[in-house]
């Protein structure tokens, strides 16, 4: 286990205490670093069409999501795709609460790392709720952890 693990799995293990399985946030922890590792120097096409290149991360990147949103309860409830950047609405299966989530445009590769290393999430009175409380800013690594915790 690396030293970055070690510490992802002791931070898990103090925030949820009993109520995650920290040992499933670290099996997710190292599927973002193998996406994250996957697309971070990529450069993606341009042009007034999304290229195939970013549909396909895309993909990628909503199936993460659902996977990452379901360690700790939660789903992925809606999805919208836009030009290089998307948005998403996660539900808590236990609370009913909703979550609004945004990643920026994708094309700055590592240059910018926006897409992994400064997403936007606020919570929503309902699923519609646009405008939401306060904005919040996670890395894909700790996003289940910050959403967990989220009030």
């Amino acid at each position: 286990m690396t030293q970055k693990e070690l510490q992802f799995l002791e931070k898990a293990k103090y925030c949820l205490g009993d109520k995650a399985d920290a040992e499933a946030l670290l099996r997710d922890y190292r599927a973002d670093n193998r996406f994250i590792n996957a697309y971070k120097n990529h450069r993606f096409s341009t042009g007034p069409y999304a290229g195939e290149d970013y549909l396909e991360f895309q993909r990628k990147y909503k199936r993460r999501l659902s996977a990452k949103l379901k360690t700790i309860g939660w789903r992925l409830h809606g999805f919208h795709g836009n030009h290089y950047c998307f948005t998403a609405v996660a539900k808590n299966m236990d609370t009913g609460e909703f979550v609004f989530i945004s990643v920026s445009d994708v094309r700055g590769g590592d240059i910018s790392g926006e897409w992994y290393k400064n997403i936007l999430y606020r919570t929503m009175k309902h699923q519609s709720d646009w405008t939401g409380g306060p904005n919040h800013y996670s890395t894909l690594e700790d996003l289940a952890l910050n959403l967990f915790m989220l009030k």
